[in-house]
């Protein structure tokens, strides 16, 4: 045999080395599927979703798939996934699609249902931000760009205000809020200081404080973002009761006497909106320990 035959495929020829996997990587996961290699089509999917988990289309593929195995838990997971990564980019009609497919395939399952609760959520948290930062822009009033409010928004959304009010409320509520800054142990007011104004506490942790007859100060209760304080001494006039201080940097927004007045001018439900203002009710909280610890006295 002429050594060329070993090259020509004759009797005898070397046969040429293949990598492990290089044979599937001829096929697409379409191909693999069509040719029944589920296994094969499954593993290739993982590996692009390892490389880059935001690849929505080769997660949903990957959940059909389990479906088609029978995997229903996994697939069920991979689903809520691509419906998650739809709302993260901003669709939330892809989302609400797909998980109303899902509903009707899945009828028992309990998670899909919450998922899309959480979805419509999400989805009117999306809109409310919209709102939120319009009106701070163009009221002028919080020196902050709409890129720095988009950043703050997880923190500004934990407040009860955004869920309790009206978009037209939320406008007009932050069209009059004012904004200030403190560093670690800078105080927001002093006890027995008569100051008509509420907080809304962004960023950081403010400690409502009461000096004890050693001379010492204690922390009766922490405050963080989202949390309303300050109610009584804005809607009621009333002193406040201890000194509250910055336990590390902060950012709170401020509503005075005068932005109350505006945001009460024409409202058809007034009671309602003071409601609202009121409803942590965490000034009645730092009064009813102050009342505990005075009858400890």
């Amino acid at each position: 045999m002429a050594w060329t035959d070993l090259f020509r495929g004759g009797k005898g020829a070397v046969k040429a080395r293949t990598r492990p996997g290089a044979e599937n990587r001829q096929y697409s996961v379409s191909d693999l599927i069509a040719l029944g290699r589920l296994d094969d089509a499954r593993a290739r999917l993982e590996r692009r979703l390892k490389a880059n988990p935001r690849q929505h289309q080769a997660r949903l593929k990957l959940a059909d798939l389990l479906m088609e195995q029978g995997k229903g838990a996994d697939a069920v997971d991979a689903y809520l996934q691509v419906a998650d990564g739809y709302a993260s980019d901003g669709f939330y009609d892809k989302a609400h699609a797909l998980l109303a497919k899902l509903s009707r395939m899945l009828p028992s399952e309990g998670r899909i249902v919450s998922k899309m609760q959480r979805l419509e959520r999400a989805q009117e948290l999306d809109h409310l931000r919209g709102v939120v930062i319009e009106a701070v822009t163009n009221a002028g009033k919080i020196k902050m760009s709409s890129f720095t409010i988009q950043t703050l928004w997880t923190d500004i959304a934990k407040c009860s205000l955004i869920e309790r009010l009206s978009r037209r409320q939320l406008t007009k509520l932050f069209s009059h809020l004012e904004m200030e800054k403190l560093a670690e142990g800078d105080p927001l007011v002093s006890a027995g200081e008569e100051r008509n104004e509420l907080f809304i506490v962004v960023q950081g942790e403010v400690a409502a404080q009461i000096l004890l007859a050693t001379g010492k100060r204690t922390d009766l209760r922490s405050f963080g973002p989202g949390d309303v304080v300050g109610e009584n001494a804005l809607l009621k006039r009333k002193s406040w009761p201890a000194s509250y201080v910055a336990k590390r940097r902060t950012l709170v927004f401020r509503l005075d006497r005068d932005g109350l007045e505006a945001l009460l001018v024409g409202e058809t439900d007034p009671r309602g909106l003071l409601e609202a203002l009121r409803s942590q009710g965490h000034d009645a909280e730092v009064d009813q320990t102050l009342s505990r610890l005075s009858r400890a006295e």
